[in-house]
């Protein structure tokens, strides 16, 4: 892709996150900055013919022009045409374009962390909304690297690009300030600047701003993996080799960053050093072929010196650009592929209320992904209202993706699920969900105070109604024994505390939601007897008004089921009681005397 049609589609991006008003007033102070830089090099002119005695003698025919035409503007507004008048006129216009441009960089930076702040919060909302089978496909580490380095990078490019446009406004003021001196002498000057900056265009710039996002999403993941997975690290005696893999990737991204500042910086330090060569050669020719006098000439110089290093760092902005520009459009990748996931799942339009009778699952097929082998099939199961399902079986039989289709966070791939009669995608999502309350297996819990951690279950509850969670879900024995009891911090996914702990917490924050349906999905796992006990007479006291479906492989959990679902790879092969699945001597008989003899 050429550079100007990457200049066009970056445009174009800036006005779909409405930064145009900020571009536009940007580009405004970089022309009355330009303009005012103009100016004061054009007044300068008439300034050294002063000194120089030669004010208004036909000495150089340019000059005059110039001098001229700023003696008609003094005039006009009413100011002598006189040194002490020039050099207080040459300070405020100085002064003046060092205020735009003091102007200028705050507001630039201002744009760029609010284009970063918008690029973050837009992707952080879409996967928000994604379904969980966009997190199934994605690696979280390259999602973190993509709201983190690469939306910063992202406002480095909008800053990138301001300047280059900045630079190049100033550079055209600077071409019609020589022109104005001496054309003959500029159409000289000019082609060789151009020839050199032509020959130092970056290359490549692009593909290493590709590379610098491929290495930075491979060290946040492998460090997000192995801070993940720390228990684990230091079980197996995997430090060295965690390290070994970090580290090279951290010389990688290292070795990469290198070459592209190197590259980045290498512009103007080359070209201001062919330039001085330029420099000397253009002195030369322009004091023998085209005779200026000396205010003119110093005028020209003093402008070409000006105008030459920017042409070398016009070059090594746009380099910069170049390489940031590519994480704008990681940006915008992840956002549009949020943006397609959060479509699979459309949203309902009816509010849910209440449940009357049952969630009925007809014919469900289901598949994680277009080409996965299928979890569930043809499964048909009825959940009444206020009663207690169970759902039993082998590891990786479905269990829990039945508890997810429940929840909705898949649709099934074939089939449909029925609220009362009504399939469960005509209910919006949000109002379905808050009906439900959930305990998982693997217990998340959030880097802040017991008391808050179980508040989440519903943000308006007084302490009073935390407690009362706490006790029926017999939590509040051992967290009145902490030192600072319900302000006891956590710690990040609730480290500080047992599993036994984390999940009762867990059930808490479930059962402070005064849920329709609870869906526990081995929620008594990593209990104690004792509290697997209380656990089980909670979890019969709640099915008496609330409609509990319970995922266990401890069978002692729901032996008090009104009806268990045996599921033996992804389909239903057995349904009833406790006891009339024990006397038909089939699969949870089996599992029974696996657990009890």
């Amino acid at each position: 892709m050429s550079s100007l049609r990457q200049f066009w589609d970056f445009l174009k991006c800036m006005l779909r996150w409405k930064m145009g008003p900020q571009t536009v007033l940007l580009t405004g102070l970089g022309v009355l900055g330009a303009l005012a830089e103009g100016i004061g090099v054009g007044i300068l002119i008439p300034m050294l013919e002063t000194l120089q005695g030669s004010a208004g003698s036909a000495g150089s025919h340019a000059a005059s022009r110039i001098s001229n035409a700023l003696g008609r503007a003094f005039r006009e507004l009413g100011l002598p045409f006189t040194l002490p008048m020039i050099l207080a006129v040459a300070v405020g216009v100085f002064i003046t374009q060092a205020i735009l441009t003091y102007a200028r960089s705050l507001l630039t930076i201002r744009a760029q962390d609010r284009f970063t702040c918008a690029l973050r919060t837009r992707a952080f909302s879409n996967l928000l909304g994604s379904d969980l089978a966009f997190f199934h496909r994605s690696r979280i580490g390259e999602l973190i690297n993509t709201l983190t380095t690469e939306s910063q990078r992202a406002g480095f490019a909008l800053s990138e690009m301001i300047q280059m446009v900045s630079m190049l406004l100033l550079l055209s003021i600077y071409l019609l300030v020589q022109l104005a001196i001496s054309w003959k002498l500029t159409l000289v000057a000019f082609p060789i600047l151009g020839l050199i900056a032509l020959a130092l265009r970056p290359r490549q710039s692009y593909a290493m701003g590709v590379e610098l996002t491929q290495e930075n999403e491979t060290l946040q993941s492998a460090a997000l993996e192995s801070l993940s997975g720390i228990r684990e690290i230091k079980a197996l005696s995997l430090e060295p080799l965690s390290l070994a893999n970090l580290g090279q990737s951290a010389e990688r991204l290292m070795n990469i960053d290198i070459c592209y500042m190197n590259r980045g910086y290498r512009f103007t330090m080359i070209y201001q050093s062919i330039v001085m060569i330029a420099f000397a050669l253009i002195v030369i020719f322009a004091n023998r072929t085209f005779q200026l006098n000396f205010a003119s000439l110093l005028a020209f110089l003093l402008v070409l010196q000006r105008f030459a290093p920017r042409v070398g760092l016009l070059t090594e902005y746009r380099h910069w650009w170049l390489g940031y520009s590519r994480s704008v459009d990681r940006v915008e990748q992840l956002i549009r592929e949020t943006d397609r996931a959060s479509a699979t799942l459309a949203d309902g339009t009816v509010p849910f209320r209440m449940l009357e009778h049952a969630i009925t699952l007809c014919d469900i097929d289901f598949a994680y992904g277009s080409q996965a082998e299928e979890v569930l099939r043809r499964v048909s199961i009825t959940i009444p209202k206020g009663r207690m399902t169970a759902i039993v079986g082998a590891s990786g039989a479905g269990k829990s993706t039945l508890l997810d289709l429940i929840a909705r966070f898949y649709d099934p791939s074939s089939g449909n699920i029925q609220v009362d009669g009504k399939g469960l995608p005509e209910f919006q999502v949000a109002t379905w969900r808050r009906a439900i309350g959930m305990v998982s297996q693997d217990t998340f819990l959030f880097n802040d105070t017991i008391g808050n951690n179980i508040r989440y279950g519903s943000l308006q509850a007084t302490q009073a109604e935390i407690e009362e969670a706490a006790h029926r879900a017999y939590a509040h024995e051992f967290i009145v024994n902490l030192p600072e009891q319900y302000q006891t911090t956590v710690g990040d996914r609730g480290v500080k505390l047992s599993g036994g702990q984390r999940q009762r917490l867990a059930l808490a924050r479930a059962l402070l939601r005064r849920p329709q349906i609870l869906l526990l999905d081995e929620a008594t796992s990593d209990l104690d007897s004792e509290s697997e006990r209380f656990i089980q007479q909670a979890i019969r006291e709640i099915s008496q008004s609330c409609t509990v479906v319970a995922v266990a492989h401890r069978l002692s959990t729901i032996e008090h089921a009104d009806n268990i679902i045996v599921v033996e790879q992804g389909q239903v092969v057995e349904q009833g009681t406790h006891q009339q699945l024990l006397s038909l001597g089939g699969r949870y008989a089996l599992y029974f005397k696996m657990q009890f003899g």
